[in-house]
């Protein structure tokens, strides 16, 4: 498989080294923030509504959202799952009214669209938080483009593959812990 490495570095490697950070330094613990997140987000041609979690960990926000997604229609016979995880980095000071956070992220999305088709995506974005209230519910919004690749096996069982520019747009709320 073409793409198994960056599989195996959705599923197994991005959440040790989230893990290993966390527990690197426990003079620090008490600074993590955990936020519970809703999202919908809007891709090239794909829509997705998902739940998530974010840990920040210091300067440094890691994020994971399972999404489901549809064609291009809510009313699409279709549904689709999608793994999302980003970094962001925050250097913003506290207090502030608004949050703006560069960020990297990756994407896996499996379809069955009478053949299997995955898409595998890094983006390259922000993240821009806002806090509503008291500061423990925060809208946010996420913005990425990159490289996304697409691969399919055909009538004849080859395997295909071709590559595009994608963009996310996400938009959520997130309620911390």
């Amino acid at each position: 498989m073409r793409n198994s490495t960056f599989t195996l570095f959705l599923i197994f490697i991005f959440p040790f080294f989230i893990f290993s950070q966390y527990n690197s330094d426990s003079s620090h613990r008490k600074q993590d923030t955990y936020s519970i997140t809703v999202s919908t987000s809007f891709q090239k041609m794909d829509l997705f509504t998902g739940i998530g979690t974010q840990l920040q960990h210091r300067k440094w926000i890691y994020g994971l959202t399972i999404g489901f997604g549809t064609r291009t229609t809510f009313f699409s016979s279709k549904m689709y799952p999608e793994l999302d995880g980003f970094v962001a980095y925050d250097f913003s000071r506290k207090k502030q009214r608004i949050y703006l956070q560069p960020m990297l992220c990756a994407k896996y999305a499996v379809m069955n669209l009478n053949a299997l088709i995955s898409d595998y995506q890094l983006g390259l974005g922000y993240q821009l938080k806002i806090p509503l209230g008291s500061g423990k519910i925060f809208l946010f919004q996420q913005s990425s483009a990159g490289p996304s690749i697409r691969s399919f096996s055909n009538i004849s069982a080859s395997k295909n593959s071709f590559s595009f520019l994608n963009y996310q747009l996400k938009i959520g709320l997130a309620y911390a812990l």
